[in-house]
């Protein structure tokens, strides 16, 4: 797991304080960063585990949280994933990483990347016909929809007192 910047930290604190306000006596819970949600298939004969658990930098669930067992520390059921990206992580995010999620979790509706280094995030969203979708929000007073949660987060309250890097 790479080290994450001011900026990255920055944006996350703000987007579990904006989603949890937002869902608060809804049927859908926050999950910190901490919380680990698989991602690939478990092959129990040969007890193969890599590439098979995640941990988003976010995480919201339904009102019926699954898991992978009785301890309680592997999610199967997330609903909405976010990830602050990084440049050491920005691809595999983005593909390999969106691959095994979009493949293995049945209950994934959202799929949330917010760059760091620019107001700007990329919503990707599941259909009725289970294709995916890309939608695009830039410009800090811009607004990301997500009515998967009946939730709307202001990029001006995402970024709120990040410094973008000048441009070169």
């Amino acid at each position: 797991m790479e080290s994450v910047t001011y900026r990255h930290s920055t944006i996350t604190v703000h987007l579990i304080v904006e989603l949890g306000q937002q869902l608060k006596r809804k049927p859908h819970e926050v999950l910190s960063p901490n919380m680990k949600v698989r991602s690939g298939r478990f092959v129990s004969g040969n007890q193969v585990m890599s590439g098979i658990f995640s941990y988003p930098n976010l995480t919201v669930v339904g009102d019926s949280p699954e898991f992978h067992d009785y301890h309680q520390d592997i999610l199967l059921n997330p609903k909405v994933i976010f990830e602050v990206l990084s440049p050491g992580t920005e691809t595999f995010d983005r593909t390999e990483k969106f691959d095994r999620y979009r493949e293995n979790l049945e209950s994934l509706t959202d799929y949330v990347l917010i760059t760091q280094d620019q107001p700007l995030v990329e919503h990707r969203h599941r259909q009725a016909n289970r294709e995916w979708a890309t939608t695009l929000v830039s410009g800090i007073e811009s607004v990301l929809e997500l009515p998967s949660i009946e939730c709307r987060l202001q990029l001006s309250e995402l970024y709120d007192r990040v410094e973008f890097p000048a441009e070169q």
